[in-house]
């Protein structure tokens, strides 16, 4: 009778944020259009053409787990695309890749985002003040 000892090793989470890279500009429109958040209809298009430098993944062990855009239009900022993977969430990454942003954004004189009303208070926290409530419409055509 051969006996195997089994030794389950616990996983390490190895977080990185890293530069997008070009050829993964089009992973920020997936995840919006996953989350139903595509509000300008291939997000990844305008932000190539606007600033790719403020855009970043975060990543556990090579995988995508959160991401960020962070634009720059001269003096004014703007934060888009920020998300973190359910099962990834309370964990502080999304706290590491929001601080990413803000450092790239740190010569802007005014910073825009938008929020899910659950957020406000987060924002709140960073010194973000709630300017406006903004509805989102969808028309469905019926046949």
């Amino acid at each position: 009778n051969d006996q195997f000892l089994i030794i389950e090793m616990e996983k390490k989470e190895i977080y990185t944020i890293q530069l997008t890279d070009k050829n993964e500009l089009s992973t920020f429109y997936h995840i919006q259009y996953g989350l139903g958040w595509d509000p300008f209809n291939k997000c990844h298009e305008l932000i190539e053409a606007t600033d790719t430098n403020g855009c970043f993944f975060g990543k556990v062990n090579g995988e995508i787990v959160s991401s960020i855009s962070a634009m720059k239009y001269d003096k004014f900022g703007f934060i888009g695309v920020y998300w973190v993977k359910e099962e990834h969430r309370g964990k502080g990454y999304g706290v590491q890749i929001f601080k990413k942003a803000m450092e790239y954004l740190s010569d802007c004189e005014i910073i825009g985002l938008d929020s899910v009303p659950p957020q406000i208070s987060n924002y709140e926290k960073s010194g973000f003040q709630q300017y406006c409530n903004a509805i989102k419409a969808y028309a469905i055509s019926a046949p």
